[in-house]
């Protein structure tokens, strides 16, 4: 498996247990008295946390979000197959993460959303038509695999385009295919100086303030950033990975950040795989087996 999807799926599912909390007064004194990573969820830490959203109870240690599943399947998938395209990607999403499916785990609103209206169709039923603007990380689950295979960018784009028509994410490919070409040459912190150039012009400042702050938290409040969307996500996932002294380190510092811990996270981890080794008790851990 490419340390893309290895550093993204180790990241995902480490974050796990405590991913949707958010507060990260909580996430941070739980981290004084015991290790955060790789933890089930547990609902005191949910109910003891001033905003949380248990989510993902009664999976084992080692198990993914959401996002991270689709990852993980499609990976494969595009690899034994390079013609896979949008329909396969539906049957995919749909076969495992519709009711009596094989997938266990929280299905986010967008994907519900998605199949009630495939179910209304199939069952010739009257719904409006379905809105396309999703702008949830599930729209860079696709780039990730495209780009750990060499295959060209409009591939993700074909298959994102199942959720999005949100074309931010084309500028988020581009910064991210800066980074990754770059950053075996000429390392963590140029690469991603260079990456911020091809940023979405309203984005760029926001950007360029993640990597010249040390102050995480005011960083974070001031704009609101633990937010699950894509310009919300993306410039913590940018902040941490840029101050990163190692991958471990880095997982556990997005975690005390608090909010979508897990999808953030899975960027980070393919960023930092690109400079930094994986634990491998952290690779013992995850789940890599694919449904």
């Amino acid at each position: 498996m490419n340390n893309i999807i290895k550093g993204a799926l180790v990241a995902n599912a480490a974050s796990l247990g405590f991913h949707w909390i958010y507060d990260s007064d909580y996430i941070k004194k739980i981290s004084l008295n015991e290790s955060i990573v790789f933890l089930p969820q547990k609902k005191h830490h949910y109910e003891s946390a001033k905003k949380a959203y248990l989510s993902y109870e009664g999976l084992p240690v080692g198990a993914l979000s959401m996002q991270g599943y689709l990852l993980r399947g499609l990976y494969p998938r595009l690899k034994k197959n390079p013609d896979f395209n949008q329909e396969d990607y539906d049957h995919f999403i749909f076969s495992h993460l519709k009711p009596g499916g094989v997938y266990q785990g929280y299905v986010e609103s967008y994907v519900n959303q998605w199949i009630a209206f495939k179910l209304s169709q199939q069952f010739d039923l009257q719904m409006p038509p379905l809105k396309l603007h999703d702008e949830h990380l599930v729209g860079l689950m696709p780039y990730l695999a495209v780009k750990a295979l060499g295959y060209p960018q409009n591939k993700a784009w074909e298959l994102a385009r199942l959720f999005t028509d949100q074309t931010i994410y084309l500028d988020v490919y581009t910064m991210l295919d800066t980074y990754f070409d770059t950053a075996p040459k000429v390392g963590l912190q140029a690469a991603i100086k260079a990456a911020i150039q091809k940023s979405p012009p309203h984005l760029k400042a926001l950007f360029e303030e993640a990597i010249n702050t040390d102050n995480t938290e005011a960083f974070v409040m001031k704009h609101d950033l633990m937010a699950c969307e894509v310009h919300k996500a993306l410039p913590v996932a940018f902040h941490v990975a840029y101050h990163a002294k190692a991958f471990d380190q880095a997982i556990i510092d997005n975690m005390k950040i608090g909010g979508n811990l897990s999808d953030r996270g899975a960027i980070i981890g393919a960023m930092l795989s690109a400079i930094y080794e994986i634990p491998q008790d952290y690779l013992n851990r995850t789940v890599f087996e694919v449904t």
